[in-house]
């Protein structure tokens, strides 16, 4: 216990359930998590976008994949005082909160940057925390480059003034969170597109960690395909 509030958290923290055990319960976490930081020279699996980099889970989400404004809210804060450069949020809400607002808030203003998921509704809807101020908001491209208007389960990459960049989001493999021997679990999403950019903010990061917030969404804005 290191007197941080969350006794024995050497494996993050689950704030759906909170415990200190992280386990995801339906796999999107396992995919995310994959797709940002898999490691490589194992002769097996999936490579992550920054094979080198830390992970922090913060597990929000409950075995249904839903979630709490709460819960993200108290994430958010963890990862900010334990020391996380890029919070990848690859989730979203409906409704205005200003509990969430604020705890994005107070990681902005901690130069820590919030990659968030445009959503996957078809819309150009404000949805939450990726409409706040000051966050990357990122929407899904198809394998032809172009919005994703269907991804492999329905829906489509939402859109709007506040969108930072795109990335693919159909189709991403990761591993399978019931089993590290299967690697043909696929996922689709904003969520999948957010993992991406989170990857390369933490590359950009560590290639020159003086880097702040604002340098990496600009570096990643202005190096894109318009």
């Amino acid at each position: 216990d290191d007197y941080n509030g969350y006794a024995d958290d050497y494996k993050g923290w689950d704030f759906a359930y909170d415990d200190r055990r992280p386990d995801d319960g339906f796999g999107h976490g396992t995919n995310i998590a994959t797709v940002i930081g898999a490691s490589t020279d194992n002769v097996i699996g999936f490579a992550g976008v920054d094979k080198k980099c830390r992970l922090m889970n913060c597990k929000n989400l409950n075995a249904d994949n839903t979630g709490e404004y709460s819960w993200w809210s108290e994430s958010i804060k963890y990862a900010v005082d334990n020391g996380a450069d890029i919070i990848n949020m690859s989730e979203g809400g409906d409704d205005y909160s200003r509990v969430l607002e604020t705890a994005v808030k107070y990681a902005v203003d901690s130069d820590v940057l919030v990659v968030s998921a445009m959503m996957n509704k078809g819309d150009g809807r404000d949805y939450y925390p990726a409409s706040f101020e000051g966050v990357m908001a990122v929407g899904a491209t198809d394998t032809d480059d172009s919005r994703c208007k269907r991804f492999s389960w329905g829906g489509g990459s939402c859109w709007g003034n506040h969108i930072s960049v795109v990335a693919p989001g159909n189709k991403i493999y990761g591993l399978d969170y019931e089993n590290d021997q299967n690697y043909e679990v696929y996922w689709s999403g904003t969520s999948q597109s957010t993992a991406i950019v989170s990857g390369i903010a933490s590359l950009l990061k560590a290639q020159k960690i003086t880097r702040t917030s604002i340098d990496l969404k600009r570096i990643i804005r202005l190096s894109s395909k318009d």
